[in-house]
């Protein structure tokens, strides 16, 4: 019995150590054909985002962060920048958080989700564009993590779903879960 426990074990290592994670790969990135998105993400303007997810979580800076780590791993360059027009020269992805919810806690379940949209331009013209949304009620140990963490979920799936789109931008097209 215990030889078959350490063998389980030496399998479950052995996996998990030839699991990609994407913000370890090394592209060479072109700045003159990588797809251009600002450092944080914004929130559309004029919609309630509740203060607690503005002041304390981070997910305007996260979700430009997963959406670059992902696209690398998909073999796409995208560089950041502090402001990023969708009229500048190349191609530009604007995304905008246009809602964002955190209901629950950790003691009653966590119900979050956050919608945003996107398009990806190329020297000031719309190519294609999206909408897309993830929910999290924070999976396994869900009652040990904070509300920002759980909304993190959601945002790195939406990165995921992004650097899958920019592989192939279809206009139109909902990423993710519906809300």
């Amino acid at each position: 019995m215990k030889q078959i426990f350490i063998s389980f074990l030496v399998i479950v290592v052995v996996a998990g150590c030839g699991v990609s994670d994407p913000k370890r790969s090394n592209i060479a990135v072109d700045p003159a054909t990588a797809v251009k998105i600002n450092n944080s993400i914004p929130f559309t303007k004029g919609v309630p985002i509740a203060a607690n997810i503005r002041n304390d979580c981070t997910l305007q800076k996260q979700l430009s962060e997963f959406i670059v780590a992902y696209a690398v791993g998909e073999g796409i360059g995208v560089l950041r920048a502090n402001s990023v027009s969708k009229k500048s020269n190349g191609k530009v992805l604007h995304v905008e958080i246009t809602n964002a919810v955190s209901g629950g806690n950790a003691f009653i379940g966590h119900r979050k989700y956050v919608t945003i949209k996107g398009a990806l331009y190329n020297s000031g013209k719309k190519q294609a564009g999206f909408t897309a949304a993830r929910v999290s009620s924070g999976g396994m140990f869900a009652g040990f993590k904070s509300s920002c963490s759980v909304l993190g979920r959601t945002v790195k799936a939406l990165g995921s779903d992004i650097s899958q789109w920019l592989k192939n931008p279809a206009d139109g097209v909902h990423l993710g879960d519906h809300v």
